[in-house]
């Protein structure tokens, strides 16, 4: 039944619900409403897009937002490869807002996706005080529809982004990391990885 919103345009109109994440609160979403319903075992995470943004940047960002999702152990995640970049850039999935049908498809059988993940960044200021805004979804490959939105954007030099980086930074140092909090002010890397962990946490569980 799921294969006839194929042909409905008018479904990529998400029925949503608020979700909320673990971390420090600074990123929003939105869920379809039967996104429980999907069965995600295997996502795949393309390159990030943007205007200005290079491909080392976008490579960046890519590793930090598959380590971030990973972490968070809802699916596994697979980072594609220039091969599938291709094919999404075929799509302008930037440019349209979504990718299109025939992409997750390919996508999906290449590299056996139960659904895909895709970011644009809006903002980014690599130097400090360094600022991040990133909108990214997960397109179910059932339906070629998003099912999950996020969208994030923080400022080194705001004092509830500084607060959550410290809480963040904390639990990198339980982890070996003493340096975190000094680096994170100064390094995109770090910052990044602090913005995905926050867009990771507003994922829904389920069931």
């Amino acid at each position: 039944m799921r294969a006839a919103l194929w042909c409905l345009l008018a479904c990529f109109a998400l029925g949503c619900a608020s979700s909320h994440g673990t971390g420090a609160g600074l990123a929003h979403a939105e869920a379809d409403s039967d996104f429980e319903s999907y069965q995600l075992r295997r996502v795949g995470l393309v390159p990030f897009g943007g205007s200005d943004l290079d491909r080392g940047h976008a490579r960046m960002l890519q590793s930090a937002f598959l380590h971030e999702f990973a972490r968070n152990g809802a699916f596994e995640v697979v980072m594609l490869d220039s091969n599938a970049l291709a094919e999404v850039e075929k799509s302008q999935p930037y440019r349209r807002g979504r990718l299109k049908p025939l992409t997750v498809l390919e996508l999906s059988r290449r590299y056996s996706l139960d659904g895909i993940l895709m970011g644009t960044v809006t903002h980014m200021n690599a130097y400090p005080p360094q600022v991040l805004g990133i909108e990214i979804d997960l397109v179910a490959c059932e339906t070629g529809l998003p099912i999950w939105s996020s969208r994030i954007q923080i400022d080194a030099s705001d004092a509830s982004v500084r607060e959550g980086l410290m809480a963040f930074t904390r639990e990198q140092e339980r982890t070996g990391d003493p340096d975190g909090a000094t680096l994170a002010l100064i390094s995109p890397t770090r910052f990044a990885r602090f913005a995905a962990s926050e867009v990771a946490g507003t994922l829904p569980t389920q069931r």
